[in-house]
């Protein structure tokens, strides 16, 4: 893992090679593997392939992983940026089908990216997106905002009514 979402659990896995070229580590008391998250919290003693840690705050952290074996102690590091999961909301204006609906998203910050699917098996992308729907019916558009590897989706039913004529009959 190098980058990671805020309140999301990262698995990061040791990559670590056997001395004895991939048969298993035999590890004897005091010996093994320890994880430093680089947040604060408690080192993790595993000798296990992955291990799993969840950040609860947004920033870059030294994540280092320590093998200790026959007095011999060597260290690996690696630096994990986590991010803020964007927040997924849109609004619309209109319901008429055959008729442009703009769809428009809250703004995630730079380097967000929007994914819209109308639930009509057409779908769009970016902050704002014009749509018309062929028949009126009941629709689910999908919002997926995705910023610095994290995601987050809304959806919302929307009712889509037959386009008005506008042509009026007058009584007689």
């Amino acid at each position: 893992a190098e980058d990671a979402c805020k309140d999301q659990e990262v698995e990061f896995t040791n990559t670590t090679l056997t001395p004895n070229s991939g048969g298993a580590w035999n590890f004897g008391e005091g010996e093994g593997f320890v994880w430093n998250f680089g947040d604060g919290t408690e080192e993790v003693a595993s000798n296990d392939e992955t291990v799993t840690h969840t950040y609860t705050e947004v920033g870059d952290y030294n994540v280092t992983l320590t093998v200790t074996k026959s007095g011999i102690i060597k260290v690996a590091s690696k630096t994990v940026t986590v991010s803020e999961i964007p927040v997924a909301e849109f609004n619309y204006n209109g319901t008429e089908a055959l008729t442009d609906i703009t769809f428009t998203a809250t703004n995630a910050g730079d380097g967000a990216n929007y994914t819209w699917n109308f639930g009509d098996d057409t779908e769009g992308t970016g902050l704002s997106c014009k749509h018309q729907y062929a028949l009126p019916g009941e629709y689910t558009v999908t919002l997926t905002v995705t910023r610095n590897g994290c995601s987050s989706t809304a959806e919302r039913a929307i009712a889509v009514v037959e386009k008005e004529s506008g042509a009026a009959i007058e009584p007689e």
